[in-house]
């Protein structure tokens, strides 16, 4: 493509006379450069085919028939090319050629398309939008497009605004959740520490005071005196310097001193958690900040679909009623190479594209081109960006397309039993000959013209001599004529 010029690229089947089926789309742009890899199937000649079933029942004759019918239907390969900036044209009402020099609003109007799928009625020129006693020029229609697509784009960078904005408080508001998180954490570790530390220091005091008892006199000696040792013993003996100062005075405590509570209990302190933001809801708890609404994506246009015929419009039934059926072009070349073709050289050939593509494209003016590969993924992404916009630029259908060209394709490959070499030397034949043979039936039953009618005169006499039947096929239908 060149700069500044759009195409919508369609490979896919011609599945009837008036359907084509698009199997794969691409939009095509600003120079890219698209390769697309051929994978070429043949299947066997007319005459191997009905010596390999003639041995079948009629059952299996009638199944084997039907099957290498839709093999011949499926050689049919078709492209489809649809200029943009014309069908941009059309449907916004505008007149012949006014995008021509209008380059920002095309790109514009393709961005609100394919990313955005406006619907083009809020775009295109009405009557409605001129003033009383305005004339609807050219100049005019353009006036309101533009800005009909100015309005367009001012919404949508509010609304990008408003969502940046929005995601800048859930941010925030989910900043703000893991500091109160990590606060309340320290705290209670704090609370924790504070409640160890408590529990050591009463076990110590209780130590000390085991310890001063198992240096008291004998005086408590007896049951009391043994539960006392045991005690002492089990908290560790420490050194009786640390309580040289406690004991009473006559060095024995009163046997009506109250024992002390080993178990002792911490009151837990109050973790002071801070308060984040105004909004609280009952209870201290933070009020949950509203999520966005996410509008749910548009669904793609189905790849099956009745494709207008190119160039035409509805009020062409008649004209599209006497148009060939290119469906029956399989088989009738299929009979020709029967007929026409002696050594059954020739076999119908299936085209199908490859999996992996090659697209060259330049992103900007000033950068350089980049080669890109594209798989499965990309080429479904890639289809259904070029069907949005073949559906708003058609109004699902409901315009047609004017601008656009079909190209039909159907394929042969001519086999020789052996190579080149030894088919000139072993079986004393020219293979040019040979395939010339077959290009002159293939031609002559694509453009449907006399094999005569379409070589020199000075030709003739060689490819009568080398082709027999050739010539003897155009004196039958002028002697039936």
């Amino acid at each position: 493509a060149r700069q500044f010029s759009s195409y919508i690229v369609m490979v896919g089947r011609i599945v009837s006379a008036t359907q084509f089926d698009p199997t794969y789309a691409i939009l095509v742009q600003n120079k890219d450069e698209l390769g697309i890899p051929l994978d070429l199937s043949t299947i066997p000649t007319s005459k191997e085919f009905k010596d390999a079933i003639e041995s079948l029942s009629p059952e299996q004759q009638a199944f084997a028939k039907a099957f290498r019918a839709m093999q011949l239907e499926s050689t049919l390969f078709g492209v489809v090319v649809v200029q943009v900036k014309p069908q941009l044209e059309e449907l916004l009402k505008l007149p012949e050629d006014s995008l021509t020099k209008e380059i920002k609003l095309t790109q514009d109007l393709m961005q609100l398309f394919i990313k955005y799928q406006i619907p083009s009625d809020l775009l295109s020129f009405s009557e409605d939008l001129l003033q009383p006693g305005e004339a609807a020029t050219a100049a005019k229609k353009l006036e309101i497009v533009k800005g009909q697509v100015a309005q367009m784009n001012g919404m949508i960078a509010r609304e990008k605004q408003e969502e940046l904005e929005e995601r800048r408080k859930e941010e925030e508001f989910k900043r703000m959740e893991q500091i109160r998180r990590m606060e309340e954490e320290r705290c209670r570790k704090e609370a924790e520490e504070v409640k160890i530390m408590q529990l050591e220091e009463r076990c110590m005091m209780l130590s000390d005071q085991a310890v001063c008892l198992q240096s008291a006199p004998k005086r408590s000696g007896g049951m009391m005196g043994g539960m006392m040792r045991g005690m002492a013993s089990a908290f560790g003996g420490a050194s009786a310097e640390r309580c040289a100062a406690s004991p009473a005075p006559g060095g024995a405590m009163p046997r009506s001193a109250p024992m002390p509570s080993v178990a002792a209990t911490a009151a837990p302190p109050v973790a002071t958690t801070p308060t984040i933001g105004k909004g609280r809801g009952k209870g201290g708890a933070p009020n949950a900040c509203p999520k966005p609404t996410v509008p749910s994506s548009a669904t793609a246009p189905a790849a099956m679909a009745p494709v207008a015929p190119v160039g035409r419009g509805m009020e062409d039934t008649e004209e599209m009623s006497t148009a060939r059926d290119y469906t029956q072009v399989p088989k009738q070349m299929d009979e020709q190479f029967e007929k026409l073709d002696p050594t059954s050289s020739l076999r119908p050939t299936i085209i199908s594209c490859g999996k992996s593509w090659a697209k060259r494209s330049q992103p900007s003016l000033l950068s350089a081109k980049k080669t890109e590969k594209l798989e499965t993924d990309q080429q479904k992404k890639e289809k259904d960006a070029a069907f949005d916009l073949l559906d708003a630029i058609t109004k699902s259908g409901a315009l047609p397309l004017s601008h656009a060209t079909l190209h039909i394709v159907v394929a042969a490959t001519h086999c020789f039993d052996k190579t080149v070499t030894e088919t000139v030397i072993q079986e004393n034949l020219n293979p040019i000959e040979r395939v010339e043979c077959s290009s002159l039936i293939m031609a002559s039953t694509v453009h449907q013209q006399p094999v005569a009618a379409m070589i020199k005169d000075s030709c003739r006499a060689r490819i009568k001599l080398a082709s027999p039947q050739l010539m003897d096929d155009v004196l039958k239908v002028q002697d039936e004529q």
